[in-house]
C-alpha cells in the first residue's frame, strides 16, 4: 500500500512538471506567431462557477422571463372577472400576455353588375 501511495505522488509531480512544459511550449509559439500574451490569472478571486453555485439571499424572488417584443403589439384586451370575496381591494391588473396563431377563412362575395342593352340583350359590362 505504501509504494502505491508514492507511486501515485511521483505521477502527480510528474504530470505537474509536463503541464508547466507544455504550458511553456505554447507560450512560446504565441510568441512566434506574434499572438498577444496569456493574460495573468489571479487564483484568489472566485471564478463565475464557484459564484453561481453559491447560494444567494433572493427570498424566492426569481425573475421569470416573458414576452417582451408583443408588448406594444397587443391586437385585443381580454378583462377576466373574479369573484372577490367582501372587504376586498380592487388593486389593478395583472398582465399575462399570451400570442396565440389564428387561422380563419374569409368568403368574399364579388358582385358584377349586370345591364340590359336598349337592344334587349343583357350584356355584362
Amino acid at each position: 500500500m505504501q509504494g502505491l501511495q508514492g507511486r501515485v505522488e511521483s505521477f502527480e509531480i510528474e504530470n505537474q512538471a509536463l503541464r508547466g512544459e507544455n504550458q511553456a511550449l505554447k507560450d512560446e509559439i504565441a510568441r512566434l506567431k506574434n499572438l498577444p500574451p496569456r493574460p495573468p490569472i489571479k487564483p484568489s478571486r472566485p471564478s463565475g462557477m464557484e459564484k453561481a453555485t453559491q447560494p444567494t439571499c433572493d427570498k424566492g424572488k426569481r425573475r421569470r422571463r416573458g414576452a417582451k417584443r408583443d408588448g406594444g403589439r397587443v391586437s385585443r384586451d381580454v378583462p377576466v372577472a373574479v369573484s372577490a370575496p367582501a372587504g376586498s381591494r380592487f388593486k389593478g391588473y395583472e398582465t399575462i400576455l399570451v400570442r396565440d396563431l389564428v387561422l380563419s377563412a374569409e368568403v368574399v362575395r364579388y358582385r358584377r353588375e349586370r345591364w340590359v342593352m336598349p337592344a334587349g340583350d343583357a350584356t355584362a359590362i
